[in-house]
């Protein structure tokens, strides 16, 4: 289950590359100036150290990798297959306000898992 969500990170971390450049690449200029390559690279490798240090670090200091189960895969998936052109087209009818369709994601995510306020009671509590 690991392997998978770690091909899944790779690839959204791979298509965020062209999508930051051409963010940074200015309209009518073939490629980007020696100061836009340099801010280019910041931000990629803070994507990257973003995406895959925290799974290094727990790996290095010998923790156990955070369980996924199957449901829960299937969720992640399912919401980022919905939103992605959700928030495409909100955007392109909406404009700027359009963007702000990205919010359901953490909406989704808190409906499914709900905090508890308090602990739940167990022997020692009871």
């Amino acid at each position: 289950m690991n392997k998978v969500i770690h091909i899944l990170l790779g690839a959204a971390v791979v298509l965020a590359f062209p999508l930051i450049y051409l963010l940074l690449l200015p309209p009518g200029q073939p490629t980007l100036s020696p100061s836009q390559w340099l801010v280019f690279g910041g931000v990629a490798l803070a994507l990257v150290f973003g995406a895959f240090l925290p799974g290094i670090v727990r790996r290095v200091r010998g923790l156990p990798p955070e369980p996924v189960s199957a449901s829960d895969l299937r969720f992640v998936i399912a919401v980022a297959a919905i939103l992605c052109p959700l928030t495409f087209f909100a955007v392109w009818t909406f404009g700027a306000f359009g963007s702000l369709v990205i919010m359901l994601g953490p909406i989704a995510f808190a409906i499914r898992y709900p905090r508890r306020s308090h602990p739940a009671p167990n022997a020692r509590n009871a």
